[in-house]
């Protein structure tokens, strides 16, 4: 991990955690199998809001995933969430990424990240959105 150096005058809050990622979806069902199917993720509960859409936990944050008409951002290569997993389990996880329909962007391969070898992968999901899934911690 990389070194992490204070401010001189420290203006800022504390080091924001992530409380949730928000996907666009074409079909919520099908994203809510998706995501429960891969990697196993329970549904939460979700106040009644003006769009449709389900909520997932994801370790200490959530997913929700929110009914939009597709967008070519969807398309794009750089907007992406990165899952942290274990090495043992991420050829499964790549696996299971194609047996639900997800397309494999970028097979497993080892990169070198501040002097480590991490493993990483490169997925869509059934709306096209972009997803790491990596050893790195």
């Amino acid at each position: 991990m990389p070194e992490v150096t204070e401010p001189q005058h420290r203006s800022h809050p504390a080091m924001p955690q992530v409380n949730h990622i928000a996907l666009p979806v074409a079909d919520v069902a099908r994203a809510r199998n998706f995501y429960q199917g891969v990697f196993g993720l329970p549904e939460l509960a979700r106040p009644q809001l003006s769009v449709d859409g389900a909520w997932l936990a994801l370790g200490g944050a959530q997913l929700h995933l929110t009914q939009a008409a597709p967008t070519s951002a969807a398309g794009s290569s750089i907007g992406h969430f990165a899952l942290t997993v274990s090495r043992s389990e991420l050829d499964s996880l790549v696996a299971g990424v194609q047996a639900h329909g997800g397309v494999v962007v970028r097979a497993p391969a080892v990169r070198q990240e501040h002097g480590r070898a991490v493993t990483w992968a490169i997925c869509r999901d059934l709306d096209g959105n972009l997803f790491e899934l990596t050893d790195a911690r």
